[in-house]
């Protein structure tokens, strides 16, 4: 049972999508720092309005004053424990100098430095933690107004929380279990209740721990959300822009970035994940492009680079850009180093013992085009997938084909896929604008990485698509795919299988949708149609799987919706079970990918 799209999907399948923006960023040089350097923060130790780097490798933190060009004096060096693997840094002491934190992994302990104001540090004294420390980070986890510390002990799966006790010095608190392999924190307020909490990465388990605070500097277990394989890194801020934190999370073994999504009450809801490079370690957060949306730069330490992902909105990001670093890059941070007013980014590389300096140039010189899945935002396409591309001075107009089989040709634009075999094909067009095409994927096309070519006004912009077999992505109402699910109700009258279909979202004129309840009957039985795309060529229906609030739904059809290029149909029959159960969260998967999570009403 396939069925007919309405005008109203029609027009978010020709038009809908992330806006997109573009940054460059050219190397200022390296600059010496230490022995293997395990992890970089920025601050203005030296009090003159500059930010500085604060970089600690096996025994030592360096501090490199910033001279305001962009370059940096040689390395003042302090001592510190064994086996230093991270810096935090805050006036510990209230004397408003920098001070640093350092967690010393070989010695099981913190080595605590108080700034003196011209970039040293007095003499290091160090605390005793749990077994091998890994990450650090500060905040007042007891509401006394002075910086605590909270430390993730890798082997002793573990958090020490430390509480400031004034002039620099801290008393051992409680110590809280998280996960297995614990290597990174995110504190934040994930519940709104105005106490600091714990997210916890966890590399053993490939799960997050949260742990909601209490003000007293004790925390509770809260959820736990599963991420990739081997989290490494982890930052809490709010990519979706609804003022709720949520989570960004670097998988070290499976090469991209989970985007956690917070809910306000200390849960998050899985969101996407975007490929970086080889071996992610470290994630920097900035608006680099100037968008209003924030950006993510991934340190990444087997392909040494920095992948530079720009935020589309809504939790969503755009395919990577991968900027070279030094060798092993291990951290990477933000600061303003030549005082242009853009974030810049400093890279600590652990292999060539020094640290890159990224200039942030705007927009630069190299026109490029992004690729993502139209229905998604994933990175990932498919072969006869809808898929979006953006970039800048893409067209001269806005055009939508009016017709079907669709054109190759759109106004005078045309998007040529070279695919991995090396094979040209030109794409069939539904949109185009100055901004963003929209197009399918042509059939045939090889999977792996693909080149995208839109020619324009003499030039080539080029761009790279990563295509696999299956590609699975849902189209959402208001075209964000985060949201209610672009769908249709079916209701089959028992005995005459009569079949009638019914909403189950509706639209404003300001483009925000709300979904509409799915009524369920005692013996009619209740069906849903999802819309989506990249799922036509699954291996097997069996492959195919729905739950929805946690509940498995059977899966009818899933395959292409026949009277729309690209467009796929997944027909799924609603569990009586899950009267009353209002909205929801819809997961579907599809050869074992999941694809973007959705909601829907079940009254």
């Amino acid at each position: 049972m396939r069925r007919e799209v309405s005008l109203g999907l029609t027009a978010l399948l020709l038009c809908s999508g992330l806006s997109a923006q573009s940054v460059s960023f050219v190397s200022r040089g390296d600059f010496s720092a230490g022995s293997g350097p395990s992890s970089l923060a920025i601050g203005d130790c030296n009090g003159d309005g500059r930010p500085d780097l604060v970089v600690v490798d096996s025994s030592n933190v360096s501090v490199l004053l910033g001279l305001g060009s962009g370059t940096f004096q040689p390395p003042l060096s302090a001592a510190t424990g064994s086996g230093s693997d991270f810096v935090v840094v805050g006036d510990f002491n209230g004397d408003g100098k920098l001070d640093l934190a350092v967690a010393d992994s070989s010695s099981n302990d913190v080595s605590v430095l108080l700034g003196v104001g011209l970039g040293n540090f007095q003499p290091v004294f160090r605390l005793p933690v749990g077994s091998n420390p890994r990450a650090i980070a500060a905040g007042d986890f007891n509401g006394d107004g002075r910086l605590d510390l909270v430390v993730v002990n890798a082997g002793s799966n573990n958090v020490s929380v430390l509480l400031g006790i004034g002039g620099g010095t801290f008393r051992a608190g409680l110590t809280f279990a998280v996960g297995s392999n614990p290597q990174a924190i995110a504190v934040g307020d994930f519940n709104g209740d105005g106490k600091l909490d714990l997210a916890v990465a966890n590399a053993g388990s490939n799960n997050i721990s949260i742990l909601l605070g209490d003000g007293s500097g004790t925390f509770r277990p809260g959820s736990s959300v599963a991420v990739e394989n081997s989290p490494g890194f982890i930052v809490a801020r709010d990519f979706d822009g609804d003022g709720k934190l949520d989570l960004a999370v670097a998988n070290t073994g499976s090469n991209d970035v989970s985007v956690l999504l917070g809910t306000g009450a200390g849960l998050f809801r899985t969101g996407l994940s975007f490929p970086v490079g080889q071996g992610p370690v470290s994630i920097a957060v900035a608006d680099f492009d100037g968008d209003g949306k924030l950006d993510l730069a991934v340190a990444n330490s087997r392909s040494d680079n920095v992948s530079v992902l720009l935020g589309a909105g809504l939790g969503r990001f755009q395919a990577a850009r991968n900027f070279a670093a030094g060798s092993n890059p291990v951290s990477v941070a933000v600061g303003d180093f030549n005082g242009d007013g853009k974030p810049d980014l400093a890279v600590a590389n652990g292999g060539s013992n020094n640290v890159s300096i990224l200039l942030n140039v705007g927009s630069g010189t190299t026109p490029s085009v992004s690729t993502v899945s139209a229905a998604s935002g994933n990175p990932a396409v498919a072969p006869e997938s809808i898929a979006s591309a953006f970039g800048s001075a893409l067209a001269g107009s806005t055009a939508s084909a009016q017709s079907q089989p669709l054109p190759t040709t759109l106004d005078g634009v045309t998007v040529e896929v070279r695919d991995s075999a090396g094979t040209s094909r030109l794409a069939p067009l539904f949109y185009v604008s100055p901004t963003q095409i929209n197009f399918e994927i042509p059939p045939g096309t090889a999977q792996g990485q693909a080149t995208v070519n839109v020619p324009s006004g003499g030039r080539v912009l080029s761009g790279t698509a990563q295509v696999n077999p299956v590609a699975a992505g849902l189209f959402t109402a208001d075209g964000s795919g985060r949201g209610v699910a672009a769908a249709l109700g079916i209701r089959k009258a028992i005995p005459t299988n009569v079949e009638t279909t019914f909403p189950i979202f509706q639209c404003g004129s300001d483009g925000k949708c709300i979904s509409v309840p799915i009524q369920l009957g005692v013996d009619t039985p209740v069906y849903v149609s999802l819309f989506g795309t990249g799922i036509r060529n699954r291996s097997s229906l069996d492959r195919v799987t729905v739950t929805i609030n946690g509940t498995s739904a059977p899966v009818l059809y899933a395959g292409p919706q026949g009277g729309f290029a690209g467009l796929d149909q997944v027909n799924i029959a609603i569990p009586l079970s899950l009267r009353g159960s209002g909205e929801v969260d819809l997961v579907l998967t599809v050869n074992g990918v999941a694809a973007n999570t959705v909601r829907i009403n079940i009254g």
